[in-house]
């Protein structure tokens, strides 16, 4: 589940089997007092004022991040930090040398997090587990 806020709306991507992600995150919206909510399917193309979404890169401000999940390719685009979702298959050369960060999140098996970090180490890209570490937070 990623959320994107702007103002007093937010944006939502999730998946469907991410219902109890969802409620857990309508605390989260309530405390920033958050009174629009959008809801959108991880796989699609959108654009909501700023933010666009195409082709597997979420453009947000000036930051691109690229989305993977379970059979995505990687995005062609350029992207500055890589979001893996949902146990995707990931090699080395799916991989920009140039990704500032790479964020596991927390629908990705143990299995999964732990080839990510393999891979991580070796192009020595900096790493954060969403399991581990909680939520990331990019501030524009």
């Amino acid at each position: 589940m990623l959320d994107l806020v702007q103002g007093q709306e937010v944006l939502t991507l999730s998946s469907a089997d991410s219902i109890p992600a969802l409620m857990a995150a309508q605390n989260h919206h309530f405390r920033l007092q958050l009174t629009k909510e959008h809801k959108l399917d991880w796989q699609c193309s959108f654009r909501w004022g700023s933010v666009v979404l195409q082709s597997g890169c979420l453009v947000f401000g000036k930051y691109k991040i690229g989305l993977v999940g379970e059979n995505e390719s990687p995005p062609l685009l350029p992207y500055d930090y890589l979001l893996i979702h949902h146990n995707p298959k990931i090699y080395p050369e799916d991989i920009r040398k140039e990704t500032k960060l790479i964020i596991i999140d927390g629908s990705n098996r143990f299995g999964t997090r732990r080839w990510v970090k393999k891979l991580a180490t070796e192009l020595n890209i900096p790493v954060h587990d969403t399991a581990e570490q909680g939520a990331w937070i990019l501030n524009l």
